[in-house]
């Protein structure tokens, strides 16, 4: 058998045991895990520096070199995080991760309505968790709008993972056509729609000082299947805690404007971060396409 086959089949087991471990020795394993990725092995420490830079022309070098430590000590703790929903029980998950009473109010009033929304969100915070806590929390049948990883077992555990508690998952390739044939009950769809998106079919709009392509797949959707748009917020309340807030961006009654509803999350999401920039992916390449040339 290949090394690599090996491999694929030790890592599931290997992962379900160190889930296990009580969250407070898994940050210790965090704490470790960001001397090594941090001061060793420097991942895309570049990467991190320049995206903070141009997004935060008023902060020195210093200012900036602060922020990303930061955010190298949260992105560890979102990794065991990650692998400690393999074993989490629900009762848990929603003690640590909860929805404020003001959103529970929106999804019940949408719900009680038999209207269906989409939930547009962004890599901030924990959007793992969030995805998982929603499959409990809200009375909507729950869909989770996903783009499959590159490798195949990692893909398979994370499709897992994320319907433990019942959510369903599609791809973004088939969102309309699932969402479409959901039936008559209500649904709430989660999209993390901050991804770098083909350029040529984006739109392009300004977003933390650059000119940032983004997905319109949310806003196309909601506009043909006539349904609501709102926007999650995760905010961390310290570690291993998390308060989720929805607000609505885009009434199914509204006039559709053509890239007005993108343009209402792309200001949901730069706020957000701003209110907390060290629980952002910073290390995503998001600004790896120029905006293509107009042709006269």
């Amino acid at each position: 058998m290949k090394p690599g086959k090996i491999l694929n089949y030790l890592v599931p087991p290997f992962l379900y045991l160190v889930s296990i471990f009580p969250l407070a020795v898994l940050y210790l394993f965090s704490d470790l895990l960001f001397v090594f990725v941090f001061y060793i092995w420097r991942y895309r420490k570049k990467v991190v520096f320049e995206n903070l830079r141009i997004s935060f022309p008023g902060k020195t070098d210093a200012e900036i070199k602060k922020l990303r430590w930061f955010y190298y000590r949260y992105l560890c703790d979102l990794f065991v995080e990650t692998i400690k929903m393999i074993t989490i029980s629900s009762r848990e998950l929603i003690k640590r991760c909860y929805l404020d009473a003001q959103s529970r109010q929106l999804l019940d009033k949408l719900y009680d309505n038999r209207e269906s929304a989409i939930l547009t969100l962004g890599h901030k915070g924990n959007w793992e968790w969030a995805g998982m806590a929603f499959s409990l929390l809200c009375q909507q049948h729950f869909y989770i709008v996903y783009h499959p990883l590159s490798n195949s077992i990692l893909d398979k555990i994370m499709l897992q993972i994320r319907s433990r508690f019942g959510a369903r998952l599609t791809t973004m390739n088939n969102a309309f056509k699932t969402l479409k044939q959901a039936g008559n009950e209500p649904i709430l769809s989660a999209f993390v729609a901050d991804q770098a998106p083909p350029p040529a079919t984006a739109l392009w709009t300004e977003f933390l000082h650059q000119e940032t392509p983004f997905f319109r797949g949310p806003e196309k959707i909601s506009s043909k299947l006539g349904q609501d748009v709102v926007y999650l917020s995760i905010r961390r309340v310290r570690r291993g805690y998390y308060i989720m807030h929805v607000d609505k961006l885009a009434d199914s009654q509204d006039e559709h404007v053509p890239g007005r509803v993108t343009e209402k999350y792309v200001e949901a999401l730069e706020k957000d971060i701003l209110s907390d920039p060290a629980t952002w992916l910073w290390s995503h390449r998001r600004w790896k396409h120029k905006k293509p040339e107009l042709v006269s």
